[in-house]
């Protein structure tokens, strides 16, 4: 399935969603960047925001009921939710919590799976043979200059 398409496709692992919501990491910086100045578009499945929501309702995160309402209504702001599908052919991951990712980001063809998890970056190969880019905050960044730029900036 394709999801109408005018600029580069994301999807956001829950980890890189933590920085972003949470923790307020400095490497997702040049990411809110680009993604403030519309020249990429975030999508989530609703599995996903389950997992996101479960995550971050965990007590060693020690994030109020409200916080997370708040944090929640803000990934709802800045990506927008599309339908699970499936693909054929589907990679297997080794985690099966983190089958709902590389299943979208196959699905909807999207240009970057951004993800810190090892299980999805051990599909690197795989994915990129059906058109999709696994990787880190870190290879995002070097292999797209003006995040690389932003980078060197923070």
């Amino acid at each position: 399935m394709s999801v109408n398409r005018v600029k580069p496709l994301y999807i956001l692992d829950t980890n890189i969603w933590l920085d972003w919501l949470v923790f307020s990491d400095e490497a997702i910086k040049p990411l809110q960047a680009l993604h403030a100045a519309g020249q990429l578009d975030i999508v989530y499945t609703s599995d996903m925001r389950v997992e996101f929501l479960d995550v971050i309702s965990r007590a060693h995160f020690k994030l109020s009921i409200e916080q997370q309402i708040l944090v929640d209504k803000r990934m709802q702001q800045i990506a927008r939710e599309v339908p699970a599908q499936s693909v054929q052919p589907s990679i297997r991951c080794q985690d099966r919590d983190d089958q709902i990712f590389i299943d979208a980001a196959l699905a909807y063809a999207v240009d970057w799976l951004l993800t810190k998890d090892h299980h999805l970056l051990d599909l690197r190969k795989r994915a990129a043979k059906q058109g999709v880019r696994v990787g880190t905050l870190l290879d995002w960044a070097r292999a797209y200059p003006t995040a690389h730029e932003l980078m060197e900036r923070v």
